[in-house]
């Protein structure tokens, strides 16, 4: 019994003529269309796997960034590392939305960011090339910026503001002093005290 506890789960099934479906879907062929509407709609899980933009746009960036798979394995698990981080503070479904888009973007910043020093190196003679990589990097990065400025502003107006009960029941120092430039002056009919004393 406890060795069926500790055995993975077996992957699931599918119905070999879903393949056919699939495969037929992809070439264009409409007839297949009722067909597909119900293979979703009996497997949800299957709009996941097909229909996840994010995964497919993150598969082209790493691919069109290098052929390397050891590259792709280690960046993927890297923006894996960095989506978990940020959906850990993601409260809604709009910051969930815009976690993606930055793991996105940030792929496309760094690749494009190591196309600009790959192009100065391998043809600093090609200004055309130079320039065109640059610009493909700005452009990154201003969609990184404004992913990042996104979630940043969403998180600070979700965020509730303190009511007057709360900022009452902040702690304040007791050490504090009231400055001497702030201090309350000596009245102007005060007068110094004489060196011998009070005339009797």
């Amino acid at each position: 019994m406890q060795q069926t506890k500790n055995m993975p789960p077996r992957e699931k099934t599918y119905p070999e003529e879903l393949k056919e479906v699939f495969v037929r879907a992809q070439q264009g062929d409409r007839s297949v269309l009722p067909q597909l509407k119900q293979a979703f709609d009996d497997h949800p899980e299957l709009v996941d796997r097909f229909g996840d933009l994010v995964q497919h746009a993150q598969d082209s960036l790493l691919e069109s960034a290098s052929a390397s798979l050891l590259l792709h394995e280690a960046v993927s698990r890297k923006v894996s590392q960095l989506r978990i981080r940020l959906m850990s503070a993601a409260a809604s479904e709009l910051e969930k939305l815009l976690v993606d888009r930055i793991c996105v973007s940030w792929i496309e910043v760094h690749a494009s960011n190591a196309e600009v020093a790959d192009r100065l190196q391998t043809c600093p003679g090609d200004p055309a090339a130079i320039k065109a990589a640059e610009r493909r990097y700005h452009q990154a990065h201003v969609r990184y910026l404004a992913s990042v400025k996104a979630l940043a502003t969403v998180q600070k107006l979700a965020r509730p503001a303190p009511s007057p009960i709360d900022l009452l029941r902040r702690p304040v120092s007791e050490t504090c002093t009231v400055p001497t430039a702030v201090a309350e002056p000596r009245s102007r009919f005060a007068q110094p005290l004489a060196a011998g004393g009070v005339d009797g």
